[in-house]
């Protein structure tokens, strides 16, 4: 049996866990955003907010119904031992104000939830970029290492022959070693990213990835003032607040209610126990129609009243404080976008320049006019703009992407 249990454990870990499901041999944004949606630990955390919120939207509307309880006093003196049902029929609207506060809470938790899912994977997409942005300043390092390793070795060559000093020598070591640390602090961030990647999506870092992307951007016509005018009203962390505002408003609207009574309709099957009156020993089962007012509970309602007041006001003054908040960012992160989009083109015309540079210099090379380190070089010049240019691609989508998670849309659309 305990065999069984191990490799039934060993068959679900194969097949069943998205840890082992996932494939990272060509590992898109777009299959990062599905494992983020899966199995984000703060997503499924407001999943089950959102359901908590529908039962306690229940607990009150359950109240509706008819209420059925027993009463039972040892050894059954009098008419204090009954079975009740009370059905409530009028309460002035303090159960119905009471549901609209649980459903607004409810609409803000589903807003809630999507602003958080979108600022999620707007991170997912600022993680993978830089990701992407990390593994060519580290493949343009490697290049230029190799490089520097062989300019190290023609320095000593020509020092041992006396064409130069050992002060070129030093130089050429010093330039070799900035490269090393530069490399081992690329690949020390390119770690941290990865780590940071694979905690927003949920699972295990895995040993190997291979990260694919296209180069391809979208110009994006931003207006900051325009976004803030459309936007304002639908971004879901505004609405959220506006909803707990709403529900905060209906809470207080309830209590007040609670100063007038509530009109109740009752049967009871009661109990005969002893010393009962002989008139009244044949009404075992009653019923009626009253009311229930509460005339003193120590001003708990007053100050009931007021605490949801203070938050309310409290509320109000987050509103406004997130609107002026949200606008001042969208406005950076527009100016933002709009210089990484204009660097594209400058880093493009630089790329085509270092291209003809390097074949200019692999036709002198071919002729024999030029020697090997001068042609790697021009490579790795060729290299360098390439990389420039391609992360600066990646800088704006990165960009665009932080303007959607202030504003909670997907602006591209």
């Amino acid at each position: 049996m305990t065999r069984f249990i191990h490799l039934f454990l060993i068959i679900y870990i194969l097949t069943g866990s998205s840890a082992w499901s996932n494939d990272y041999t060509n590992f898109s944004l777009k299959d990062a955003h599905a494992i983020a949606i899966e199995n984000n630990y703060e997503l499924i955390y407001l999943k089950e907010e959102i359901k908590a919120r529908y039962s306690s939207g229940q607990e009150y509307q359950a109240q509706y119904f008819p209420q059925i309880n027993a009463g039972v006093i040892f050894p059954f003196y009098g008419r204090s031992s009954a079975i009740n049902v009370d059905q409530l029929l009028f309460d002035f609207g303090k159960l119905s104000q009471r549901i609209n506060a649980g459903k607004y809470l409810i609409r803000a938790q589903e807003y809630s939830h999507e602003g958080k899912k979108i600022m999620i994977l707007n991170e997912v997409t600022e993680k993978f970029y830089g990701i992407l942005k990390a593994k060519n300043f580290i493949s343009g390092l490697e290049s230029e290492k190799k490089t520097k390793d062989k300019e190290l070795e023609k320095s000593i060559a020509f020092l041992k022959a006396g064409r130069v000093s050992s002060l070129d020598v030093a130089q050429t070591n010093l330039n070799l070693s900035r490269i090393e640390l530069d490399l081992i602090s690329k690949k020390g961030l390119l770690r941290k990213l990865e780590e940071e990647l694979f905690t927003l999506l949920g699972v295990t870092t895995p040993e190997a990835v291979n990260y694919v992307s296209e180069l391809e951007y979208t110009k994006i016509d931003l207006d900051s003032n325009l976004i803030i005018d459309s936007y304002m009203a639908n971004m879901y962390q505004v609405k959220a607040l506006e909803m707990s505002i709403l529900s905060t408003k209906a809470t207080i609207s309830a209590i007040y209610r609670d100063f007038l009574p509530n009109i109740v309709a009752r049967a009871a099957y009661r109990f005969e126990g002893k010393g009962v009156a002989d008139e009244d020993k044949d009404n075992d089962l009653i019923g009626g129609m009253g009311a229930t007012w509460q005339i003193f509970n120590g001003g708990r309602t007053y100050y009931q009243i007021q605490s949801h007041k203070a938050r309310l006001r409290a509320q109000m003054t987050k509103l406004n404080l997130l609107k002026q908040q949200l606008g001042s960012k969208i406005r950076a992160s527009v100016i933002e976008a709009e210089t990484s989009y204009y660097k594209i083109n400058v880093l493009k015309k630089s790329l085509k320049a270092s291209e003809a540079h390097y074949k200019f210099m692999e036709t002198k090379y071919d002729s024999g006019e030029l020697p090997e380190i001068k042609l790697l070089e021009a490579d790795n010049m060729r290299n360098k703009q390439e990389i420039l240019y391609q992360n600066s691609i990646y800088d704006y989508i990165i960009k665009i992407a932080r303007i959607e998670k202030v504003t909670g849309l997907d602006i591209t659309k």
